[in-house]
């Protein structure tokens, strides 16, 4: 395990925490209290993927990559909706609604489409995970439903 994953984690326990908090206190409306809870997944999916990402690179056991793998078909999608939820979570804070309504659904798009993106990525074995890797990082030629996977050099866009 690297240094960077220490912290890293400890970070994501503190986000979970964080959530768990939120979703128990009775200060917000429930929908503000479900976006930032969703947010704050987001986040905590994300420095997870992060310390996973760095403990499976110097770990060598099978189990590391398998989580990683795991790890990043949750991580994807709501990293791409966390600047959506947290839009959802003030626009619903300062206005004091309270009920879901259809033109917030519509923001969801964005992280339904990339978890759609992901389906093919998630059929696939550990061992062609782990392949699906290798190949991106050394600019090999990766069948095409796999070229729109979103990793984490393609999330930016």
């Amino acid at each position: 395990m690297s240094l960077i994953s220490i912290p890293l984690l400890i970070a994501m326990v503190c986000c979970l925490l964080m959530c768990a908090w939120v979703g128990l206190s009775e200060h917000q409306n429930n929908k503000a209290k479900s976006f930032f809870v969703m947010m704050m997944l987001g986040f905590a999916f994300v420095l997870g993927e992060m310390a996973v990402y760095h403990f499976a690179q110097y770990g060598t056991g099978l189990e590391a990559r398998t989580i990683n793998g795991y790890v990043v078909i949750l991580s994807v999608p709501l990293s791409a909706a966390i600047p959506i939820f947290f839009y959802l979570y003030l626009k619903s804070a300062l206005r004091l609604d309270s009920d879901f309504n259809r033109t917030d659904a519509l923001h969801l798009i964005i992280p339904f489409i990339y978890l759609l993106l992901m389906l093919p990525f998630s059929t696939l074995e550990i061992a062609e995970k782990i392949a699906f890797y290798g190949k991106v990082y050394h600019s090999q030629t990766i069948p095409w439903p796999l070229s729109m996977t979103p990793t984490r050099f393609t999330r930016l866009a």
